[in-house]
């Protein structure tokens, strides 16, 4: 078996290096956007020395801690990063192979990590500084030690699957749903029989569990005085999923501020105003959790319905992005153009399903896999539906799917017909599921998105060219696009045409009416214009949007003091200094 892993350790590797080499010229493999320019600027200050920080988690920590850890000791280079992402990959095929010969036998192993090897959204996350190469290995090395659950007193086994379960949950919360099915196979498997056994095993899972988690906790009671064991953003998180017109997919508590660095100031903000004071992140958490709850009570059967929908989004073959696109990065790689429209969840969906059925005979010894697709399926629902938060079901799809190839290879070999009857059908039932049209007219919204962001980034680059290129992408993709449209505004404006720029704000304003900033850049565009009474208005929108917006209230003076309003004057510069004493 060792030259085997070897075998498909050294393809992953080659596969992804020969992605990164097609990617290397485009602009994107240089570019560090929203999620991602987070994680560097934070694991940057972690390299620094500031390992503690001075508050709350509100994203899951283990990721900029590794980056951190990273830089510290090589230096913050992102192709360095990148590599690091692609041998992380690489043992995650290696792990879920030596899980499937466990589970299922030999040649189920070498398929499933053979699939995982070339499987194109894993592919595409190994070229992100995200978190998800993590999330692979951490979810792959989880089920290679779940495999081994079997062995006599395996203790330091069962301390490890604690230790790395909570790494997992440090990387993606709603992992706390695999607890329970660990220590529930951990009890019930033990080879040796008694309470007093499966006593001991529970203590040491709970143990590795605990030595992960507890640090965290009180790291976040020290420097915030509230005890959380990860993170203070079920709240929003669960609000944003779950909210009245919601539909299954991301979007940002106020209009247009999807940004990251504007989620935890917006939730804490908006709560703040609601109740009249001063609130802690634990207490912001529990403002967004009622409002959901409460919005799920008034009317529970619009809530099943989105919550049928979002099961449907799960499954569906379509990859959900948020920053970066696998559809575009197909544009740009010909090994991605050529493997996604054979290898997604809509031919993973189908095959799985096949291999559920054809493996039930086993289904005493497979039930953990079954309970943690169920459970960790169940607790991305319960929020919404990113294709990076459903990824840690590919490696347990990939088993049950390598195993129904397996299986037919064995039954159409043997001639088996009847017996291939029943998961045939499956294999068609669940692909209809799983390729249903849902999302396909969003695709070229996807991909407007993330030539958007391509754009922006160029744009505060100051590679103005590139940028104007890559917001025209976006714009091709889709015209109604306000977020491309106020970047092309910002970015003409930038150049000094303020003319050109303002049909492209006027634009912005009328797709997205709700999000302030589109008003604030209306405004200083009209004013570069010499329009102070329309400039005035756009920031009085900005205002009655977001009246804690310093800087709509500071150019609101310097407009109305052009005009010779100063009593106007002096009050907009009172509230702007009022939100933001460095004002002069």
């Amino acid at each position: 078996m060792g030259r085997l892993y070897l075998a498909l350790f050294v393809l992953a590797l080659a596969v992804r290096a020969a992605f990164f080499l097609e990617l290397h010229d485009q602009p994107v493999f240089s570019l560090l956007m929203i999620d991602s320019q987070k994680y560097d600027l934070w694991a940057r200050t972690l390299a620094s020395g500031k390992w503690l920080g001075s508050s709350i988690f509100y994203q899951a920590p283990l990721y900029p801690y590794f980056l951190g850890v990273f830089y510290t000791l090589f230096g913050p280079s992102a192709l360095l990063v990148r590599s690091a992402n692609a041998l992380l990959s690489a043992l995650s095929c290696v792990l879920l192979c030596a899980a499937g010969r466990r589970f299922f036998g030999k040649p189920v192993g070498m398929v499933a990590g053979a699939i995982l090897a070339i499987y194109p959204t894993s592919l595409f996350f190994d070229s992100q500084l995200q978190k998800s190469s993590l999330d692979l290995f951490l979810t792959c090395l989880l089920l290679y030690l779940l495999s081994l659950f079997s062995r006599q007193r395996p203790y330091l086994l069962l301390a490890g699957t604690g230790l790395v379960l909570g790494c997992l949950i440090l990387t993606r919360e709603n992992a706390f749903s695999l607890v329970p099915v660990a220590m529930a196979y951990a009890y019930f498997t033990s080879p040796l029989p008694g309470f007093r056994s499966g006593l001991i095993r529970l203590s040491l899972l709970a143990a590795g569990l605990t030595a992960v988690l507890l640090p965290v906790g009180l790291r976040n009671y020290a420097v915030g005085g509230e005890f959380h064991l990860t993170t203070s953003q079920m709240g929003p998180n669960f609000f944003i999923g779950n909210r009245p017109g919601a539909d299954g997919l991301y979007s940002p508590l106020i209009a247009g501020r999807s940004e990251v660095f504007f989620e935890s100031r917006d939730a804490t903000d908006l709560a703040e105003r609601e109740a009249g004071r001063r609130l802690s992140p634990g207490e912001v958490s529990q403002f967004w959790m009622g409002k959901a709850l409460g919005a799920i009570e008034s009317d529970p059967l619009a809530w099943l319905r989105l919550m049928i929908r979002k099961a449907l989004l799960l499954l569906n073959r379509v990859e959900i992005p948020d920053t970066y696109d696998q559809y575009s990065y197909a544009d740009w790689s010909r090994l991605l153009r050529v493997v996604t429209p054979l290898l997604h969840f809509g031919t993973l969906l189908p095959l799985a399903a096949a291999g559920i059925w054809m493996t039930r005979s086993r289904r005493r010894e497979l039930w953990v896999l079954y309970v943690v697709l169920a459970m960790y399926a169940f607790s991305v629902i319960l929020f919404y539906v990113f294709s990076r938060y459903r990824f840690p079901l590919v490696p347990v799809g990939l088993l049950f799917a390598a195993a129904g190839i397996v299986g037919f290879a064995r039954g159409l070999a043997a001639r088996r017909w009847r017996q291939l009857a029943v998961p045939a059908s499956l294999v068609v039932a669940a692909a209809l599921l799983a390729n249903w049209p849902m999302l396909d007219d969003r695709v070229e919204k996807f991909q407007s998105l993330m030539h958007g962001n391509v754009g922006l980034a160029l744009a505060n680059q100051g590679r103005f060219e590139a940028a104007r290129t890559a917001l025209e992408r976006a714009l091709y993709w889709d015209a109604t696009n306000a977020m491309a449209q106020l970047n092309m505004g910002s970015l003409l404006r930038k150049i000094g045409r303020d003319r050109d720029a303002l049909a492209y704000l006027q634009r912005a304003v009328s797709l997205e009416p709700a999000v302030p900033e589109d008003h604030l850049e209306l405004g200083r565009c009209l004013s570069g214009l010499g329009r102070s009474a329309e400039a005035i208005a756009a920031y009085r929108e900005t205002i009655n949007l977001d009246p804690l917006n310093a800087w709509a209230w500071y150019w609101t003076a310097q407009e109305s003091e052009k005009m010779g309003n100063h009593a106007e004057a002096q009050h907009a510069f009172s509230e702007a200094r009022r939100l933001n004493p460095g004002f002069r």
